[in-house]
């Protein structure tokens, strides 16, 4: 008896761990978990799993402070990005393994001192209880929870997903997650085989990959300070008005909405090459290593640039749009050609992307710094999107530029007040400038990883694999 205390509050430390788990689902989701005595017993036996697994971590490395050491602060960093960012999945492990020592300390600047002090207290806590008990277990006591562990984990393995009952797991969660990610094959072949495309005139193709944008801090989607053009004042153009990402994160989002049914043999760079398009990639966002998707299917292009190895190195996206017009003025007029930018846009920390544009915020009313630069950096989007426009425009050719964001941000109560991550920061602007005068607006529900039924048509091929149906341009 004298060790229940500390098995209750064990317990009680997973049991909110999990409900922060499943708290993050949005309602709308379909993985979303209703309140239900099913969803209570799981629940409960889940985080049981949980204790049981940190009792046994525990026992293993306990007269080991260095391993101690690490435990406690791995767990510390876990309940903090439950806690702040909701789900725990790819995106984020991914972001951990690319971060270096100036995104670490960007990333330290904007941490919410409530959260952390919050599992700062659950971390120590888990590790004071957890070592109690185990020095009032007897080894007996010891095997017999790890009989217990392997039995409710297998009780769980046969009606559940084993994959999803590790992420739920406080000590195995990331370690999946990791072995998930560094197993990745970033292989890339053209499995399109032969395409058909209609286009016989010298257009030109721009697609802007934005970083970072919520869709309601574009003025031309009604938000009151000016960072765009209103949509009145603007002629030739299809606007989408209830656009969502398919992730909260570059690197799994950028993929699936280059590539058909998330299959990055099936590309938007080896379509438009064979449909006989010349294509160019520019990056602001970092080539990283062949270990990045997004690199990988940029380096497919004929012509590929990376301004920076790592986007916290990244700065203002000018050169990027100078790259473009320069690859328009000397483009080989018997061919049509694609261009990919892909930018930093508005990726924290605003402020570094606010610099190197022209200041037209500075007398709106801000409450903070933050806001003022995250709308700055959108305004410095906006202003080279449509100088690039007018730089087409005055060469007088067919031409069309996509622009979409690869996911937005989320609020939060704390610095910098929009994070990564949470069930808003899928929603983000899609639109098309093209040189015809026409206005459409699609109110309807938009998928960005149906993209390439779009682009498909921007580049008229014609092939059974695309929808036109689904298509903005239909």
């Amino acid at each position: 008896m004298k060790n229940l205390k500390p098995i209750c509050y064990l317990l009680s430390i997973h049991l909110i761990y999990l409900i922060a788990f499943y708290n993050s689902y949005p309602a709308n989701s379909v993985v979303y978990y209703s309140l239900s005595i099913n969803t209570i017993i799981i629940v409960f036996i889940k985080a049981t799993i949980s204790t049981l697994s940190t009792i046994l971590i525990i026992s293993v490395i306990i007269k080991y402070r260095f391993l101690l050491g690490l435990y406690f602060l791995f767990s510390l960093a876990l309940f903090y990005i439950i806690f702040q960012y909701g789900l725990l999945n790819t995106g984020i492990v991914y972001s951990i393994i690319e971060t270096n020592t100036t995104e670490a300390l960007e990333l330290l600047s904007t941490l919410d001192g409530r959260i952390g002090l919050l599992s700062l207290c659950l971390s120590t806590l888990n590790i004071i209880f957890s070592q109690r008990l185990i020095r009032a277990l007897k080894h007996k006591q010891v095997v017999t929870l790890l009989f217990a562990y392997c039995f409710l984990s297998i009780i769980i393995f046969t009606k559940y997903d084993f994959n999803k009952l590790v992420r739920q797991d406080l000590n195995l969660s990331l370690y999946y997650l990791y072995s998930y990610v560094m197993q990745e094959d970033v292989i890339i072949q053209n499995n399109w085989g032969p395409i058909i495309s209609n286009h016989n005139d010298n257009r030109v193709v721009v697609v802007v990959i934005g970083e970072s944008e919520r869709r309601d801090r574009l003025h031309m989607y009604g938000y009151s300070k000016k960072t765009t053009p209103s949509l009145t004042s603007l002629t030739g153009i299809t606007l989408a008005t209830n656009a969502k990402s398919p992730s909260s994160f570059t690197r799994e989002s950028v993929p699936k909405i280059l590539s058909y049914k998330n299959d990055i043999n099936l590309n938007v760079i080896d379509l438009a090459k064979s449909a006989g398009y010349v294509v160019n990639w520019y990056s602001n966002q970092g080539k990283v290593d062949d270990s990045t998707l997004v690199a990988s299917i940029g380096k497919r292009a004929d012509e590929h640039v990376f301004l920076s190895s790592s986007w916290s190195n990244a700065q203002n996206d000018g050169k990027l749009f100078e790259l473009a017009k320069n690859a328009i003025r000397v483009r080989n007029k018997s061919k049509s050609v694609v261009i990919f930018l892909h930018l930093i846009g508005s990726h924290p920390d605003f402020c570094v992307r606010a610099k190197g544009g022209e200041d037209l915020l500075q007398n709106q009313k801000y409450t903070d710094k933050y806001n003022q630069c995250y709308d700055q950096s959108i305004l410095n989007t906006s202003k080279r999107l449509f100088s690039l426009r007018k730089y087409l425009e005055n060469m007088s050719i067919n031409y069309s530029i996509t622009y979409f964001s690869d996911h937005g941000l989320s609020h939060s109560t704390g610095k910098p007040y929009l994070i990564h991550g949470g069930p808003d920061s899928k929603d983000v602007p899609f639109f098309i400038l093209s040189s015809n005068k026409d206005v459409k607006v699609i109110n309807e529900d938009i998928l960005l990883s149906d993209f390439i039924h779009t682009y498909a048509d921007l580049l008229s091929i014609t092939d059974k694999r695309f929808n036109q149906e689904i298509s903005l341009l239909q």
